[in-house]
Formats: C-alpha cells, sequence, structure tokens
C-alpha cells in the first residue's frame, strides 16, 4: 500500500446493487465532513467505475479512494488494511481478512460479523466509521 497514517479500508470494487455504491458514497462523504482520516482501497473492476471515477474527481476525493485493479495477490493490501468491508459478497476477501484479525463489516454476514466486531476493541476513528455505515444503511 503506501505511507498512510489514518485508517486503510480495504473493499472489493465488484458493485451489484446501485443502493451499495450509494451506501459508499455516502459513508465516504460523511467520513470526510467529520474529519475521520480514511483511505479507501477499492480492488477489482466494477461496471460503476465510470460513475465512481467522476464522483471522486466531482468530489475531490482523489486522494482518499484509490481504485486497485485486477491484481493477482492482495494479500498485502489485506494485511496492511485497518479494516475490510464489504456491501456485496461477489469478490470476498472476509475469510483472509478474519484470519489476519482485521475488523470485517459485511451487510451480507452482519449478524456474525457484526457481533464479532462489537466485541472487539477498536480505534476510536474505526469505530466512528463503523457507526457511519450502519447509520448509512439503515436509511
Amino acid at each position: 500500500m503506501d505511507k498512510y497514517h489514518g485508517i486503510r479500508v480495504l473493499i472489493p470494487n465488484a458493485w451489484q446493487h446501485t443502493e451499495h455504491i450509494d451506501n459508499f458514497i455516502s459513508v465516504c462523504k460523511l467520513a470526510k465532513e467529520k474529519h475521520i482520516s480514511v483511505r479507501w482501497y477499492l480492488f477489482g473492476e466494477s461496471n460503476y467505475n465510470k460513475y465512481l471515477s467522476e464522483w471522486i474527481l466531482q468530489y475531490r476525493m482523489y486522494k482518499d479512494i484509490e481504485i486497485i485493479a485486477n491484481i493477482n495477490n492482495l494479500y498485502r493490501y489485506v494485511k496492511e488494511a485497518d479494516i475490510y468491508i464489504e456491501w456485496d459478497d461477489t469478490c470476498s476477501l472476509l475469510k483472509e481478512a478474519v484470519r489476519l484479525n482485521k475488523p470485517v463489516y459485511s451487510s451480507k454476514y452482519s449478524d456474525h460479523c457484526n457481533t464479532y466486531l462489537d466485541h472487539k476493541i477498536w480505534s476510536k476513528d474505526i469505530s466512528e466509521l463503523l457507526k457511519l455505515i450502519r447509520e448509512t444503511e439503515k436509511k
């Protein structure tokens, strides 16, 4: 990855539903408004890459969001991420993230993953980020 000092979030860029990408965009905006230092790493290809790229430029998020093209070995990204988030399960690294003891948030497996998250102690910023995600999904 890089020498970024905020929260590093790894997300599959394999959106299947516009609702999930809208949630992602809402969380990005809220995190920036609340001054939570987050860099989002989206791996893989998506039908929404053009939309995402335009949105990134429009809201000047080019330092906050990095779209990672298809890379054969994502191990180093999982290892260096502070949290792994997935809104969809089409391109999951969930098992790898759990094995590396990373906090994992998954909308599909919310009961298991979120119970696991709630019983761990993470940094204040990760807790704030999770709160934003949960609030966004309730809307």
